[in-house]
Protein backbone atom coordinates (compact mmCIF):
# COMPACT_ATOMS: atom_id res chain seq x y z
CA UNK A 1 0.00 0.00 0.00
CA UNK A 2 2.70 2.44 -0.92
CA UNK A 3 0.16 5.00 -2.13
CA UNK A 4 -1.02 5.41 1.45
CA UNK A 5 2.45 5.38 2.98
CA UNK A 6 3.03 8.46 5.10
CA UNK A 7 5.61 9.74 7.53
CA UNK A 8 5.45 9.91 11.31
CA UNK A 9 6.13 13.19 13.11
CA UNK A 10 8.76 13.17 15.82
CA UNK A 11 6.59 14.68 18.55
CA UNK A 12 5.79 13.53 22.09
CA UNK A 13 3.09 10.91 22.37
CA UNK A 14 0.01 11.91 24.35
CA UNK A 15 -1.32 8.36 24.42
CA UNK A 16 0.19 5.28 26.02
CA UNK A 17 1.34 3.34 22.94
CA UNK A 18 3.69 1.06 24.86
CA UNK A 19 1.17 -0.23 27.44
CA UNK A 20 3.07 1.21 30.42
CA UNK A 21 0.03 2.66 32.15
CA UNK A 22 1.04 1.38 35.60
CA UNK A 23 4.30 3.33 35.44
CA UNK A 24 2.56 6.53 34.32
CA UNK A 25 -0.18 6.30 36.95
CA UNK A 26 2.30 5.21 39.61
CA UNK A 27 4.61 8.18 39.02
CA UNK A 28 1.63 10.59 38.94
CA UNK A 29 0.28 9.16 42.23
CA UNK A 30 3.72 9.52 43.84
CA UNK A 31 3.94 13.17 42.73
CA UNK A 32 0.50 13.87 44.22
CA UNK A 33 1.18 12.17 47.57
CA UNK A 34 4.92 12.65 48.27
CA UNK A 35 6.27 14.99 50.89
CA UNK A 36 7.43 18.32 49.52
CA UNK A 37 9.87 19.60 48.45
CA UNK A 38 10.81 16.72 46.12
CA UNK A 39 12.98 16.40 43.01
CA UNK A 40 12.50 13.53 40.56
CA UNK A 41 14.75 12.68 37.61
CA UNK A 42 13.16 11.01 34.58
CA UNK A 43 16.13 9.14 33.13
CA UNK A 44 16.59 7.51 29.75
CA UNK A 45 18.70 7.61 26.61
CA UNK A 46 18.03 9.97 23.72
CA UNK A 47 14.69 9.17 22.08
CA UNK A 48 13.36 6.76 24.73
CA UNK A 49 10.25 8.87 25.34
CA UNK A 50 11.04 10.99 28.42
CA UNK A 51 8.98 13.93 27.15
CA UNK A 52 6.08 11.65 26.25
CA UNK A 53 5.91 10.03 29.68
CA UNK A 54 6.16 13.44 31.39
CA UNK A 55 3.30 14.74 29.24
CA UNK A 56 1.16 11.72 30.13
CA UNK A 57 2.01 12.11 33.83
CA UNK A 58 1.03 15.78 33.65
CA UNK A 59 -2.28 14.72 32.12
CA UNK A 60 -2.90 12.48 35.13
CA UNK A 61 -2.24 15.31 37.61
CA UNK A 62 -5.78 16.68 37.71
CA UNK A 63 -6.31 19.33 40.35
CA UNK A 64 -2.58 20.08 40.52
CA UNK A 65 -0.91 23.24 39.23
CA UNK A 66 1.74 22.22 36.67
CA UNK A 67 4.36 24.42 35.05
CA UNK A 68 6.16 23.14 31.93
CA UNK A 69 9.55 24.48 30.93
CA UNK A 70 11.64 23.37 27.95
CA UNK A 71 15.35 24.13 28.00
CA UNK A 72 16.10 22.98 24.44
CA UNK A 73 14.70 26.09 22.74
CA UNK A 74 17.18 28.28 24.60
CA UNK A 75 20.23 26.18 23.85
CA UNK A 76 20.06 26.90 20.10
CA UNK A 77 21.66 30.30 20.57
CA UNK A 78 25.19 31.11 21.67
CA UNK A 79 24.49 32.69 25.05
CA UNK A 80 27.75 31.67 26.70
CA UNK A 81 27.76 31.89 30.50
CA UNK A 82 24.46 33.78 30.44
CA UNK A 83 22.45 30.70 29.36
CA UNK A 84 21.62 29.31 32.85
CA UNK A 85 20.53 32.79 34.02
CA UNK A 86 18.34 33.32 30.97
CA UNK A 87 16.77 29.92 31.50
CA UNK A 88 16.22 30.70 35.17
CA UNK A 89 14.70 34.10 34.35
CA UNK A 90 12.23 32.52 31.94
CA UNK A 91 11.34 29.77 34.42
CA UNK A 92 10.69 32.28 37.20
CA UNK A 93 8.50 34.33 34.90
CA UNK A 94 6.39 31.25 34.11
CA UNK A 95 5.95 30.40 37.78
CA UNK A 96 5.18 33.94 38.98
CA UNK A 97 2.90 34.92 36.08
CA UNK A 98 -0.20 33.89 38.04
CA UNK A 99 0.96 35.61 41.20
CA UNK A 100 -0.68 38.94 42.08
CA UNK A 101 1.93 39.51 44.74
CA UNK A 102 3.61 42.59 43.26
CA UNK A 103 6.52 42.47 45.71
CA UNK A 104 7.34 38.89 44.74
CA UNK A 105 7.51 39.77 41.05
CA UNK A 106 9.45 43.00 41.54
CA UNK A 107 11.94 41.48 43.95
CA UNK A 108 12.53 38.60 41.57
CA UNK A 109 13.25 41.00 38.72
CA UNK A 110 15.60 43.12 40.84
CA UNK A 111 17.45 40.10 42.12
CA UNK A 112 17.87 38.69 38.61
CA UNK A 113 19.15 42.07 37.42
CA UNK A 114 21.82 41.98 40.12
CA UNK A 115 22.84 38.43 39.28
CA UNK A 116 23.01 39.22 35.55
CA UNK A 117 25.37 42.09 36.28
CA UNK A 118 27.75 39.90 38.23
CA UNK A 119 27.71 37.11 35.69
CA UNK A 120 27.33 33.36 35.64
CA UNK A 121 30.87 32.59 36.79
CA UNK A 122 30.26 34.28 40.11
CA UNK A 123 26.87 32.57 40.46
CA UNK A 124 28.53 29.19 40.05
CA UNK A 125 30.98 30.10 42.80
CA UNK A 126 28.17 31.13 45.11
CA UNK A 127 26.17 27.96 44.50
CA UNK A 128 29.29 26.00 45.43
CA UNK A 129 29.73 28.01 48.63
CA UNK A 130 32.60 30.31 47.61
CA UNK A 131 31.11 33.71 48.56
CA UNK A 132 34.20 35.54 49.80
CA UNK A 133 35.42 38.44 47.72
CA UNK A 134 32.17 38.89 45.81
CA UNK A 135 31.79 42.54 44.88
CA UNK A 136 28.67 44.47 45.73
CA UNK A 137 26.51 45.88 42.98
CA UNK A 138 23.31 47.92 42.75
CA UNK A 139 20.24 45.91 43.72
CA UNK A 140 17.99 48.81 42.73
CA UNK A 141 18.53 52.52 42.30
CA UNK A 142 20.46 53.78 45.26
CA UNK A 143 20.40 50.45 47.07
CA UNK A 144 23.43 48.21 47.35
CA UNK A 145 23.27 44.44 47.76
CA UNK A 146 25.81 41.66 47.66
CA UNK A 147 25.37 38.69 45.36
CA UNK A 148 24.44 36.36 48.25
CA UNK A 149 21.78 38.90 49.32
CA UNK A 150 20.42 39.02 45.77
CA UNK A 151 20.24 35.23 45.56
CA UNK A 152 18.53 35.10 48.96
CA UNK A 153 15.95 37.68 47.86
CA UNK A 154 15.40 35.80 44.60
CA UNK A 155 14.69 32.59 46.48
CA UNK A 156 12.37 34.40 48.91
CA UNK A 157 10.49 35.96 45.98
CA UNK A 158 10.13 32.55 44.37
CA UNK A 159 8.81 31.01 47.59
CA UNK A 160 6.38 33.91 48.16
CA UNK A 161 4.96 33.46 44.66
CA UNK A 162 4.55 29.70 45.22
CA UNK A 163 2.84 30.25 48.59
CA UNK A 164 0.45 32.81 47.12
CA UNK A 165 -0.56 30.64 44.16
CA UNK A 166 -1.13 27.62 46.41
CA UNK A 167 -3.20 29.70 48.86
CA UNK A 168 -5.36 31.32 46.16
CA UNK A 169 -6.02 28.00 44.38
CA UNK A 170 -6.24 25.87 47.52
CA UNK A 171 -3.28 23.71 46.48
CA UNK A 172 -0.68 21.91 48.56
CA UNK A 173 1.95 21.77 45.80
CA UNK A 174 3.07 23.00 42.39
CA UNK A 175 4.75 20.61 39.96
CA UNK A 176 7.49 22.03 37.75
CA UNK A 177 8.45 19.91 34.71
CA UNK A 178 11.86 20.85 33.26
CA UNK A 179 12.28 19.05 29.92
CA UNK A 180 15.25 18.36 27.66
CA UNK A 181 18.01 19.11 30.15
CA UNK A 182 20.04 16.30 28.63
CA UNK A 183 19.89 17.94 25.21
CA UNK A 184 22.11 20.70 26.53
CA UNK A 185 25.85 20.44 26.41
CA UNK A 186 26.65 18.29 29.51
CA UNK A 187 28.70 21.09 31.07
CA UNK A 188 25.87 23.60 30.58
CA UNK A 189 23.34 21.09 31.93
CA UNK A 190 25.37 20.81 35.14
CA UNK A 191 25.62 24.63 35.39
CA UNK A 192 21.86 24.92 35.08
CA UNK A 193 21.36 22.25 37.74
CA UNK A 194 23.71 24.18 40.03
CA UNK A 195 21.52 27.26 39.65
CA UNK A 196 18.26 25.31 39.91
CA UNK A 197 19.29 23.57 43.10
CA UNK A 198 18.86 26.93 44.87
CA UNK A 199 15.12 26.49 44.38
CA UNK A 200 14.68 22.72 44.47
CA UNK A 201 14.23 22.78 48.23
CA UNK A 202 11.49 25.42 48.17
CA UNK A 203 8.38 24.35 50.05
CA UNK A 204 5.32 23.09 48.15
CA UNK A 205 7.42 22.29 45.04
CA UNK A 206 7.89 19.07 43.12
CA UNK A 207 10.47 19.34 40.34
CA UNK A 208 10.43 16.69 37.61
CA UNK A 209 13.62 16.91 35.54
CA UNK A 210 14.31 15.09 32.26
CA UNK A 211 17.98 14.41 32.84
CA UNK A 212 20.01 11.23 32.53
CA UNK A 213 22.70 10.32 35.04
CA UNK A 214 25.20 9.79 32.21
CA UNK A 215 24.82 13.41 31.09
CA UNK A 216 25.36 14.68 34.63
CA UNK A 217 28.44 12.50 35.05
CA UNK A 218 29.94 13.75 31.76
CA UNK A 219 29.05 17.34 32.66
CA UNK A 220 30.78 17.14 36.04
CA UNK A 221 33.89 15.71 34.34
CA UNK A 222 33.73 18.41 31.65
CA UNK A 223 33.44 21.20 34.20
CA UNK A 224 35.77 19.95 36.93
CA UNK A 225 38.11 17.72 34.93
CA UNK A 226 38.48 13.97 34.57
CA UNK A 227 40.56 13.76 37.72
CA UNK A 228 37.47 14.37 39.83
CA UNK A 229 36.24 10.83 39.12
CA UNK A 230 32.87 9.20 38.54
CA UNK A 231 32.08 9.22 42.27
CA UNK A 232 31.86 13.02 42.21
CA UNK A 233 29.32 12.86 39.39
CA UNK A 234 27.22 10.34 41.33
CA UNK A 235 27.47 12.43 44.48
CA UNK A 236 26.35 15.54 42.57
CA UNK A 237 23.42 13.66 41.06
CA UNK A 238 22.33 12.10 44.36
CA UNK A 239 22.54 15.43 46.17
CA UNK A 240 20.06 17.03 43.75
CA UNK A 241 17.78 14.09 42.94
CA UNK A 242 15.71 12.41 45.63
CA UNK A 243 13.95 9.94 43.31
CA UNK A 244 15.39 8.56 40.04
CA UNK A 245 12.77 7.23 37.61
CA UNK A 246 14.32 5.12 34.85
CA UNK A 247 12.33 4.89 31.63
CA UNK A 248 10.76 1.37 31.56
CA UNK A 249 12.04 0.60 28.05
CA UNK A 250 12.41 -3.12 28.83
CA UNK A 251 8.68 -3.27 29.57
CA UNK A 252 7.49 -1.55 26.40
CA UNK A 253 4.89 -3.52 24.45
CA UNK A 254 6.97 -3.43 21.29
CA UNK A 255 4.84 -5.64 19.04
CA UNK A 256 1.80 -3.42 19.49
CA UNK A 257 3.89 -0.30 18.88
CA UNK A 258 5.34 -1.75 15.68
CA UNK A 259 1.84 -2.62 14.46
CA UNK A 260 0.73 0.95 15.19
CA UNK A 261 3.79 2.37 13.38
CA UNK A 262 3.02 0.25 10.32
CA UNK A 263 -0.60 1.36 10.31
CA UNK A 264 0.37 5.02 10.85
CA UNK A 265 2.86 4.73 7.98
CA UNK A 266 0.20 3.23 5.71
CA UNK A 267 2.18 0.00 5.33
CA UNK A 268 0.53 -3.41 5.24
CA UNK A 269 2.50 -6.40 6.53
CA UNK A 270 1.22 -9.92 6.98
CA UNK A 271 0.89 -11.08 10.61
CA UNK A 272 3.46 -13.86 10.15
CA UNK A 273 6.11 -11.25 9.23
CA UNK A 274 5.64 -9.08 12.34
CA UNK A 275 8.04 -11.15 14.43
CA UNK A 276 10.67 -10.78 11.70
CA UNK A 277 10.30 -6.99 11.81
CA UNK A 278 10.50 -6.98 15.60
CA UNK A 279 13.70 -9.07 15.61
CA UNK A 280 15.33 -6.83 13.02
CA UNK A 281 14.47 -3.70 15.01
CA UNK A 282 15.77 -5.19 18.25
CA UNK A 283 19.10 -6.10 16.66
CA UNK A 284 19.52 -2.74 14.91
CA UNK A 285 18.08 0.58 16.14
CA UNK A 286 16.72 -1.02 19.32
CA UNK A 287 13.36 -0.29 20.90
CA UNK A 288 13.92 3.44 20.99
CA UNK A 289 10.75 5.32 19.88
CA UNK A 290 12.62 8.07 18.04
CA UNK A 291 14.90 5.56 16.31
CA UNK A 292 11.94 3.43 15.26
CA UNK A 293 10.09 6.45 13.86
CA UNK A 294 13.13 7.35 11.74
CA UNK A 295 13.28 3.78 10.49
CA UNK A 296 9.60 3.63 9.54
CA UNK A 297 9.74 7.05 7.90
CA UNK A 298 12.60 5.85 5.67
CA UNK A 299 10.59 2.68 4.97
CA UNK A 300 7.55 4.75 3.93
CA UNK A 301 9.62 7.02 1.68
CA UNK A 302 11.25 4.13 -0.17
CA UNK A 303 7.90 2.41 -0.68
CA UNK A 304 6.58 5.63 -2.21
CA UNK A 305 9.55 5.68 -4.58
CA UNK A 306 9.35 1.98 -5.45
CA UNK A 307 5.58 1.86 -5.90
CA UNK A 308 3.87 -1.47 -6.39
CA UNK A 309 7.15 -3.25 -7.20
CA UNK A 310 7.83 -3.60 -3.47
CA UNK A 311 4.42 -2.87 -1.92
CA UNK A 312 2.89 -5.94 -3.58
CA UNK A 313 5.78 -8.28 -2.80
CA UNK A 314 5.96 -9.34 0.87
CA UNK A 315 9.43 -10.81 0.44
CA UNK A 316 10.91 -7.70 -1.18
CA UNK A 317 9.24 -5.54 1.43
CA UNK A 318 10.86 -7.53 4.24
CA UNK A 319 14.26 -7.39 2.49
CA UNK A 320 13.95 -3.61 2.18
CA UNK A 321 13.17 -3.28 5.88
CA UNK A 322 16.13 -5.52 6.79
CA UNK A 323 18.49 -3.48 4.60
CA UNK A 324 17.24 -0.24 6.17
CA UNK A 325 17.91 -1.67 9.65
CA UNK A 326 21.48 -2.37 8.54
CA UNK A 327 21.81 1.04 6.89
CA UNK A 328 20.76 2.93 10.04
CA UNK A 329 22.84 0.78 12.39
CA UNK A 330 26.07 0.00 10.53
CA UNK A 331 26.32 2.18 7.45
CA UNK A 332 29.91 1.10 6.83
CA UNK A 333 28.81 -2.49 6.18
CA UNK A 334 25.77 -1.33 4.23
CA UNK A 335 28.06 0.74 1.96
CA UNK A 336 30.33 -2.28 1.52
CA UNK A 337 27.38 -4.36 0.27
CA UNK A 338 26.13 -1.59 -2.04
CA UNK A 339 29.59 -0.92 -3.43
CA UNK A 340 30.06 -4.61 -4.21
CA UNK A 341 26.50 -5.12 -5.42
CA UNK A 342 27.53 -6.68 -8.71
CA UNK A 343 29.62 -9.28 -6.89
CA UNK A 344 26.90 -10.35 -4.47
CA UNK A 345 26.28 -14.04 -4.23
CA UNK A 346 25.32 -16.58 -1.59
CA UNK A 347 28.91 -16.92 -0.34
CA UNK A 348 29.41 -13.16 -0.02
CA UNK A 349 26.30 -12.79 2.16
CA UNK A 350 26.98 -15.98 4.13
CA UNK A 351 30.38 -14.66 5.20
CA UNK A 352 28.99 -11.38 6.54
CA UNK A 353 27.11 -13.13 9.33
CA UNK A 354 30.22 -14.88 10.73
CA UNK A 355 31.86 -12.92 13.48
CA UNK A 356 35.09 -14.92 13.30
CA UNK A 357 35.58 -13.73 9.70
CA UNK A 358 35.32 -10.05 10.55
CA UNK A 359 38.92 -9.17 11.45
CA UNK A 360 39.96 -10.12 7.91
CA UNK A 361 36.86 -8.98 6.03
CA UNK A 362 36.63 -5.62 7.73
CA UNK A 363 40.31 -4.72 7.68
CA UNK A 364 39.45 -1.87 5.29
CA UNK A 365 36.05 -1.01 6.79
CA UNK A 366 35.74 1.22 9.83
CA UNK A 367 33.84 -1.13 12.14
CA UNK A 368 35.26 -1.28 15.70
CA UNK A 369 36.05 -4.73 17.04
CA UNK A 370 33.59 -4.32 19.90
CA UNK A 371 30.76 -4.04 17.35
CA UNK A 372 31.63 -7.25 15.48
CA UNK A 373 29.34 -9.46 17.55
CA UNK A 374 26.29 -7.19 17.33
CA UNK A 375 26.82 -6.61 13.60
CA UNK A 376 27.17 -10.35 13.00
CA UNK A 377 23.94 -10.99 14.91
CA UNK A 378 22.13 -8.36 12.84
CA UNK A 379 23.54 -9.81 9.62
CA UNK A 380 22.26 -13.23 10.69
CA UNK A 381 18.73 -11.77 10.91
CA UNK A 382 19.18 -9.90 7.61
CA UNK A 383 20.39 -13.10 5.94
CA UNK A 384 17.41 -15.07 7.30
CA UNK A 385 15.04 -12.38 5.99
CA UNK A 386 16.55 -12.48 2.50
CA UNK A 387 16.15 -16.30 2.41
CA UNK A 388 12.65 -16.93 1.09
CA UNK A 389 11.89 -20.63 1.37
CA UNK A 390 14.91 -22.10 3.17
CA UNK A 391 17.74 -21.11 5.49
CA UNK A 392 20.18 -20.88 2.57
CA UNK A 393 20.14 -18.18 -0.11
CA UNK A 394 19.45 -19.03 -3.72
CA UNK A 395 19.82 -17.06 -6.93
CA UNK A 396 16.31 -15.57 -6.85
CA UNK A 397 16.90 -14.25 -3.32
CA UNK A 398 20.12 -12.54 -4.42
CA UNK A 399 18.37 -10.94 -7.39
CA UNK A 400 15.67 -9.53 -5.12
CA UNK A 401 18.35 -8.19 -2.78
CA UNK A 402 20.11 -6.44 -5.67
CA UNK A 403 16.81 -4.95 -6.81
CA UNK A 404 16.05 -3.58 -3.34
CA UNK A 405 19.57 -2.16 -2.89
CA UNK A 406 19.09 0.09 -5.92
CA UNK A 407 16.44 2.20 -4.20
CA UNK A 408 17.70 1.96 -0.61
CA UNK A 409 20.60 4.39 -1.13
CA UNK A 410 18.16 7.34 -1.13
CA UNK A 411 17.98 7.27 2.69
CA UNK A 412 21.70 6.70 3.26
CA UNK A 413 23.56 9.59 4.90
CA UNK A 414 26.82 8.77 3.12
CA UNK A 415 28.07 6.76 0.20
CA UNK A 416 31.74 6.48 1.02
CA UNK A 417 33.41 3.93 -1.24
CA UNK A 418 34.91 0.94 0.50
CA UNK A 419 37.19 -1.74 -0.77
CA UNK A 420 35.95 -4.28 -3.26
CA UNK A 421 35.52 -7.94 -2.44
CA UNK A 422 36.80 -10.86 -4.47
CA UNK A 423 36.27 -11.27 -8.23
CA UNK A 424 35.51 -14.52 -10.02
CA UNK A 425 38.40 -16.31 -11.71
CA UNK A 426 39.32 -19.68 -13.25
CA UNK A 427 39.33 -22.42 -10.59
CA UNK A 428 42.46 -24.24 -11.83
CA UNK A 429 44.43 -21.02 -12.18
CA UNK A 430 43.33 -19.95 -8.71
CA UNK A 431 44.55 -23.17 -7.10
CA UNK A 432 47.85 -23.19 -9.04
CA UNK A 433 48.70 -19.66 -7.87
CA UNK A 434 48.10 -20.48 -4.22
CA UNK A 435 51.13 -20.19 -1.96
CA UNK A 436 49.84 -22.24 0.95
CA UNK A 437 50.80 -25.56 2.62
CA UNK A 438 47.32 -27.00 2.10
CA UNK A 439 47.42 -26.43 -1.65
CA UNK A 440 47.61 -30.21 -2.52
CA UNK A 441 44.61 -30.96 -0.32
CA UNK A 442 42.58 -28.07 -1.72
CA UNK A 443 43.45 -29.24 -5.24
CA UNK A 444 42.21 -32.69 -4.24
CA UNK A 445 38.86 -31.16 -3.21
CA UNK A 446 38.60 -29.11 -6.40
CA UNK A 447 39.43 -32.09 -8.63
CA UNK A 448 36.81 -34.22 -6.90
CA UNK A 449 34.07 -31.60 -7.23
CA UNK A 450 34.99 -30.93 -10.85
CA UNK A 451 33.99 -34.52 -11.53
CA UNK A 452 30.64 -33.70 -9.93
CA UNK A 453 30.09 -30.73 -12.23
CA UNK A 454 30.90 -32.96 -15.20
CA UNK A 455 28.33 -35.52 -14.06
CA UNK A 456 25.46 -33.10 -13.43
CA UNK A 457 24.58 -29.50 -14.36
CA UNK A 458 23.08 -29.17 -10.86
CA UNK A 459 26.63 -28.74 -9.54
CA UNK A 460 28.62 -25.56 -10.02
CA UNK A 461 32.15 -24.89 -8.76
CA UNK A 462 33.58 -21.37 -8.67
CA UNK A 463 36.63 -19.53 -7.40
CA UNK A 464 37.01 -15.87 -6.45
CA UNK A 465 40.25 -14.05 -5.83
CA UNK A 466 40.84 -10.89 -3.80
CA UNK A 467 40.28 -9.77 -0.22
CA UNK A 468 37.88 -12.67 0.32
CA UNK A 469 39.44 -15.42 -1.80
CA UNK A 470 37.45 -18.65 -1.76
CA UNK A 471 36.48 -21.78 -3.64
CA UNK A 472 32.88 -22.94 -3.39
CA UNK A 473 30.58 -25.64 -4.71
CA UNK A 474 26.82 -25.32 -5.04
CA UNK A 475 24.22 -27.94 -5.72
CA UNK A 476 21.01 -26.58 -7.27
CA UNK A 477 21.99 -23.13 -6.03
CA UNK A 478 22.66 -24.24 -2.44
CA UNK A 479 26.12 -24.10 -0.91
CA UNK A 480 27.71 -27.53 -0.30
CA UNK A 481 31.36 -26.68 0.28
CA UNK A 482 33.15 -23.39 0.78
CA UNK A 483 36.83 -22.78 1.52
CA UNK A 484 38.11 -19.28 2.41
CA UNK A 485 41.84 -18.78 2.01
CA UNK A 486 43.48 -16.48 4.56
CA UNK A 487 47.09 -15.51 5.18
CA UNK A 488 47.54 -17.94 8.05
CA UNK A 489 44.63 -20.32 7.88
CA UNK A 490 41.94 -21.86 5.73
CA UNK A 491 38.29 -21.53 6.82
CA UNK A 492 36.00 -24.28 5.60
CA UNK A 493 32.22 -24.63 5.63
CA UNK A 494 31.13 -28.13 4.64
CA UNK A 495 27.49 -29.20 4.47
CA UNK A 496 27.01 -32.80 5.64
CA UNK A 497 24.26 -35.19 6.62
CA UNK A 498 23.76 -34.88 10.36
CA UNK A 499 23.61 -38.65 10.90
CA UNK A 500 27.14 -38.96 9.47
CA UNK A 501 28.70 -36.54 11.92
CA UNK A 502 30.81 -38.38 14.52
CA UNK A 503 31.50 -37.48 18.14
CA UNK A 504 34.84 -35.82 17.36
CA UNK A 505 33.16 -33.29 15.10
CA UNK A 506 30.23 -32.79 17.49
CA UNK A 507 32.65 -32.13 20.34
CA UNK A 508 34.27 -29.28 18.41
CA UNK A 509 37.59 -31.01 17.86
CA UNK A 510 37.57 -30.22 14.16
CA UNK A 511 35.26 -27.23 14.01
CA UNK A 512 31.99 -25.66 15.03
CA UNK A 513 29.15 -28.02 14.08
CA UNK A 514 25.97 -26.04 13.28
CA UNK A 515 23.34 -28.64 12.52
CA UNK A 516 23.49 -28.84 8.74
CA UNK A 517 27.16 -28.03 8.37
CA UNK A 518 30.32 -27.48 10.35
CA UNK A 519 32.86 -24.69 10.14
CA UNK A 520 36.53 -25.53 10.42
CA UNK A 521 39.50 -23.18 10.73
CA UNK A 522 42.61 -24.96 9.46
CA UNK A 523 45.96 -23.66 10.69
CA UNK A 524 49.10 -24.37 8.66
CA UNK A 525 50.26 -27.05 11.10
CA UNK A 526 46.98 -29.03 11.03
CA UNK A 527 47.05 -30.46 7.49
CA UNK A 528 46.38 -34.02 8.68
CA UNK A 529 43.10 -32.98 10.32
CA UNK A 530 41.92 -31.40 7.07
CA UNK A 531 42.78 -34.58 5.20
CA UNK A 532 40.69 -36.58 7.70
CA UNK A 533 37.66 -34.33 7.14
CA UNK A 534 37.96 -34.60 3.38
CA UNK A 535 38.26 -38.37 3.38
CA UNK A 536 35.37 -38.78 5.80
CA UNK A 537 32.81 -36.27 4.53
CA UNK A 538 33.64 -34.95 1.08
CA UNK A 539 32.17 -37.90 -0.78
CA UNK A 540 29.01 -38.17 1.34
Amino acid sequence: MSKNAKGMADKPALEDKFKIEKYIKGLAAFIKDCEVPMTIAVQGDWGTGKTSIMEMVRKELTGVKCVWFNTWQYSQFNMGDQLPLILLSSLLEKITEESSHSNAKENAKKALKTIFKMGMTVVSNVTNGATEGVENCLFSDGEEASLPDAIGKLKDSFQNAIDEICKNKNLDRIVVFVDDLDRLNPGKAVELLEVLKLFLDCDKCVFVLAIDYGVVSRGVSEKYGDLIGEEKGKSFFDKIIQVPFKMPVANYEIKTYIENCLVSSGISVSSDKLETYRDLIGLSVGYNPRGMKRLFNAFSLLQKISGDEIANDEHKKAILFAILCLQQTCEELYNHIVYNKNELDEVFMETLKKEDEYPEIYAGINIPEEKHESVANLMGAVYATICNNDDVLDTSDIEKLKSVLESSTITSTSAAPVRRGAVECDVDTFVEELDWPSKPLLKKVVDYYKTKTAESPDYKITAKKGNNSHVSLKYQGHLVFDAYIRKTNLNIDMYVKEELVDDDVRSGKYGNFRGRYFCYSLKQDKIDEFNYLIEKYMKE
